[in-house]
Order: C-alpha cells, then sequence, then structure tokens
C-alpha cells in the first residue's frame, strides 16, 4: 500500500519554471470552458439543421461520454503503475501526472490539470469527435463534454477542500477518499460512481460481524 505524505503541499517539478506552470488556482477550468460551452450550445441551438431535442440529446451524450472518459484517463492511465511498469521513465510520467496528488491530495495548487495541457487536448479532441459527427452536431455533444471536465474539476475541488456533509457531494467525496486511502485500484468515478458499478471496480465493503 502506497503511504501519504502528512503535509498539505509538496514540488510537483524540480525545474522552477516547470513548478510554476503546473500550479493552477481550480478557477481556471470555468473560466476558460463555461464561455466555450455557451457558445457551443448557443450555435447549435440556432442551427435550422438541429431541432432543440436533438440538441438536449447529443449535449446529454457529451456529459456521458465525458465520465466515461474521466474513469478510462483515471483508471488505465494514472493507474497504469501496477502493470509493472516500473522503469524510472514511467515512475517520473506517473508521479508528474497522478502519483504527486496522491501523495499530497490536498494540494490547492496542484490539484488542476494546467490550461495549456487542457486546452491541447480539447483542440485535439473536437476535432476527432468533428470527423466522427461532422458539423453540427458535434457542438452541442462536445458543448456537454466540456461541461463534464468542467464539473469534475469542481467535484474533484470540492471532496477535497470543502465539508460535503450532505447529499450527492457527501456521497461522491466518501467514495473517491476511499479511493485515496485503501483503495487505489478501485473508485476511479469522480463525479459519478456508475462506472465502477458497471466495470466492477467499486470498493468491497467489509462484511459486518454478526451480533452475538
Amino acid at each position: 500500500m502506497r503511504t501519504h505524505k502528512t503535509s498539505q503541499a509538496g514540488r510537483l517539478h524540480e525545474n522552477n519554471v516547470l513548478e510554476v506552470l503546473s500550479a493552477v488556482h481550480p478557477a481556471v477550468p470555468p473560466i476558460l470552458f463555461l464561455p466555450l460551452v455557451a457558445y457551443l450550445v448557443y450555435s447549435a441551438s440556432v442551427n435550422p439543421a438541429l431541432t432543440l431535442p436533438s440538441v438536449l440529446v447529443l449535449f446529454a451524450c457529451g456529459v456521458t461520454v465525458w465520465t466515461l472518459t474521466e474513469y478510462v484517463i483515471h483508471r488505465y492511465l494514472y493507474h497504469v503503475y501496477h502493470v509493472r511498469l516500473r522503469g524510472p521513465l514511467h515512475q517520473h510520467l506517473y508521479h508528474v501526472a497522478h502519483g504527486y496528488h496522491h501523495d499530497y491530495p490536498a494540494d490547492f495548487w496542484h490539484l488542476v490539470m494546467p490550461p495549456h495541457v487542457t486546452v491541447t487536448l480539447a483542440v485535439s479532441l473536437y476535432f476527432l469527435f468533428r470527423l466522427l459527427f461532422g458539423e453540427p452536431w458535434v457542438r452541442p455533444f462536445f458543448g456537454g463534454f466540456a461541461l463534464g471536465y468542467v464539473c469534475y474539476e469542481a467535484v474533484h475541488f470540492a471532496v477535497h477542500h470543502l465539508p460535503c456533509r450532505r447529499g450527492v457531494l457527501s456521497y461522491l467525496r466518501k467514495h473517491h477518499l476511499r479511493h485515496h486511502f485503501g483503495h487505489e485500484q478501485n473508485a476511479f468515478g469522480v463525479t459519478s460512481p456508475v462506472w465502477d458499478y458497471i466495470l466492477r471496480s467499486m470498493p468491497v465493503r467489509p462484511q459486518r460481524r454478526a451480533s452475538p
């Protein structure tokens, strides 16, 4: 089992420039992507080739595909270290991508992916989805996908830095913290545990002993 650092902040990069570039305020994702979501949904809604129900369905599909993308990245990319690829380069890549977050889960400034990475990925994925769906159908779909990402970053911040004592956030906080503490090969969903149920990665709850 991995050990967890007791301090709330560490150092992700030895290089000072990379360290500065990797420190991101959690408000950055909504500032960057919510205007994009609004534009994509609005441009789709006024396009005569799309009906309102089709816009809503494509938007919902985008959100759903994001939840699966989030799960796949978390399980099969961020946690690929358990497949015994333990060379120095792999260890460094894992540390930068996700291992640091497990060592310092309460680090405020290294909780969010840097914008130069997210923008590059967003542009690449948009053109990939456009090849698959074509215009104008890609717009509401990618609007939902981008909103799913923003929700992911918001939920991830909340479960690490806010009390989340009631409701859905309370459940998601407990689910995610189980992943951090004792179940690193389970509970990969952050915004939704649905894929953990479907793909059988829910943590097994200890059985209660029967009262004598």
